[in-house]
């Protein structure tokens, strides 16, 4: 929510997803007398009906009392999740504890560790320095602040970045009138539909077939991946250990993980919990598929792909009379 400042009060409720090249996606604007529990509410009936019923949609959000009133509210047969914002999550551990940003940072560390193991080394060093603090962020629910406990929801989002950005778009003019923010929303949304879309067409032509912020985070991956030694353990059932290498200067390395591909759909699991989080393969999912002669990109979410961005952006604004 981003408030009004001008003749007429109110605050602008926006819901932006992520598309594959992970960019903001515009989903849905509205006008609403303020940020309580009946606004946010209604808000979530109106994106319910009118924007997506798809299941297993995630929301990320600060957890201001009208979204979690709201939240607990939604229907089972929705199917939807709700995730808190990392950065307001420590932000909230800030004015409990006062700014200790070496410990905010251990914070952070643990929230975004993908394995049970390196999220519990960084709670320990929390624990040794300030146990309080320690106790309040093991006290709340882990699946809703901790990657480790995600079960791939958040596909790897850890933040509510996104939607800042778009608060940052209206920052100049949320003293204009209302007739002045529809119409701004609507030409920026078109603006971005007709670029994306044109940069999507673009690239599949010239034969990219996955997103480019995805595909230059794999070539980092692979020149990890080559590192690796891969022991199959059962060909029917894609069962491989991997023993990484040494990696970063030597500082890194030397751990056992266990990789089950599935090549039949192209689907798979890391016990570093990366690939299921991420829905992109890890340096160890990367090894694998390199062993079997398998392409890592096949392994790739189906969301990640320049057709899919390009899906996402197929439809058409009209010019306003």
């Amino acid at each position: 929510g981003t408030f009004l400042t001008g003749k007429y009060k109110g605050t602008l409720l926006i819901a932006t997803g992520v598309d594959g090249n992970l960019s903001i996606f515009p989903l849905a604007f509205a006008l609403v007398e303020g940020e309580n529990n009946l606004s946010w509410a209604w808000f979530f009936d109106q994106l319910h009906a009118h924007v997506t019923q798809r299941m297993g949609i995630t929301i990320i959000s600060d957890r201001h009392a009208g979204i979690k009133h709201a939240v607990r509210g939604f229907p089972d047969e929705w199917g939807w999740t709700w995730r808190w914002c990392i950065r307001h999550f420590l932000a909230n551990f800030q004015h409990k504890f006062g700014k200790k940003k070496d410990i905010r940072d251990q914070l952070w560390s643990a929230a975004v560790a993908h394995q049970p193991k390196k999220y519990e080394q960084k709670m320990k060093t929390i624990r040794q320095i300030h146990r309080a603090g320690a106790v309040w962020a093991e006290g709340q629910d882990l699946h809703m602040w901790t990657f480790h406990m995600d079960n791939g929801a958040r596909f790897g989002i850890a933040t509510t970045n996104h939607g800042e950005s778009i608060n940052g778009v209206y920052k100049s003019i949320r003293a204009m009138p209302v007739s002045v923010l529809v119409e701004m929303t609507y030409w920026k949304v078109n603006e971005w539909f007709v670029k994306r879309r044109d940069a999507a067409i673009g690239r599949e032509r010239a034969g990219h077939s996955i997103a480019k912020h995805i595909f230059d985070g794999m070539q980092k991956i692979e020149e990890k991946s080559s590192k690796h030694r891969v022991v199959l353990f059962n060909r029917n059932e894609g069962i491989f250990a991997v023993q990484t290498g040494i990696w970063g200067g030597g500082r890194r390395g030397h751990n056992r993980q266990s990789v089950t591909l599935h090549v039949e759909t192209r689907t798979g699991e890391c016990t570093c919990q990366k690939y299921q989080n991420r829905r992109v393969p890890c340096s160890h999912a990367m090894a694998v598929a390199k062993s079997i002669t398998l392409s890592a990109y096949s392994l790739v979410s189906p969301y990640y792909t320049e057709q899919a961005i390009r899906n996402s952006y197929s439809s058409s604004f009209s010019p306003l009379p």
